[in-house]
């Protein structure tokens, strides 16, 4: 065997299996990541209905063009 094959020999036995298994290490964490932010888009989507419920509830413009209209003066007819 020439230096040559032993190097390559020796890749294929040790650093090959070494480098498959990180890339599966590393596949299943972008797994777990973008699952993460599945679930933390579908939180904050709902959280954001919630608040979309309660301004659309409270009314508050409504009420404050309410409570002007009551402060503003009478105008003479």
């Amino acid at each position: 065997m020439s230096v040559v094959e032993d190097v390559r020999q020796v890749v294929q036995d040790f650093l090959a299996p070494e480098l498959r298994a990180l890339k599966v290490g590393i596949d299943a964490q972008r797994q777990v990541m973008e699952s993460n932010f599945k679930l933390m888009d579908a939180r904050l989507d709902a959280i954001d209905q919630k608040i979309e419920h309660l301004v659309e509830s409270l009314a508050l413009d409504r009420r404050l063009a309410k409570l002007e209209a009551a402060q503003q003066p009478a105008s003479p007819q």
